[in-house]
């Protein structure tokens, strides 16, 4: 998923305007829009940190890195999060790759 589509989703689940997220970031609504537009590809780092914040996502979730860092605490917190970090931690390099990809497809799946 795009960037801009990604804040816009992420944005929408929060049930934020755009001038919401713009008035939580001091980011401008047009630079807000621009971004989910697509017309701005590589905002500056300091505005994804903002929009991460303000959305309650990481950098890496934002960002849709592939090896986003795990949250400590809700591992903790969940049995059925420890039991899947442990399974994922016991699986060769094509296990991994595979799992992410499932776990992306259940995230397009909620998403829709």
């Amino acid at each position: 998923m795009a960037l801009g589509d990604k804040i816009k989703t992420l944005r929408n689940k929060l049930g934020l305007s755009q001038q919401q997220l713009a008035n939580l970031t001091g980011i401008t609504q047009a630079t807000i829009s621009r971004i989910e537009c697509g017309d701005v590809r590589q905002p500056q780092p300091d505005y994804l940190s903002r929009i991460a914040w303000a959305l309650q996502v990481s950098m890496d979730e934002l960002l849709e890195l592939p090896n986003p860092r795990i949250d400590q605490r809700s591992v903790e917190s969940d049995s059925r999060a420890r039991y899947i970090f442990r399974g994922y931690e016991r699986l060769d390099e094509l296990g991994k790759k595979k799992l992410l990809e499932f776990v992306k497809q259940l995230e397009r799946q909620q998403q829709k």
